[in-house]
């Protein structure tokens, strides 16, 4: 998954990030645009130019798109 994100980010490389959140998987596509190791943050843009915040620890499958 780190690989991935790494790549999306430098390569703008569109994934399908899966998060777990209140009990409900959600599926995201996107490319990552910023990852914070500090506050254990990615942000990903996704194809409608919206900017979305994920928790490292809610994400449970990166796949390529």
């Amino acid at each position: 998954m780190e690989r991935l994100l790494s790549e999306s980010m430098d390569t703008k490389m569109l994934l399908e990030i899966t998060t777990w959140t209140n009990g409900f998987f959600t599926s995201r596509v996107g490319f990552v645009t910023k990852i914070d190791p500090l506050n254990k943050r990615i942000q990903i843009q996704d194809e409608l130019k919206s900017t979305i915040n994920l928790d490292f620890f809610s994400l449970t499958n990166v796949i390529v798109k």
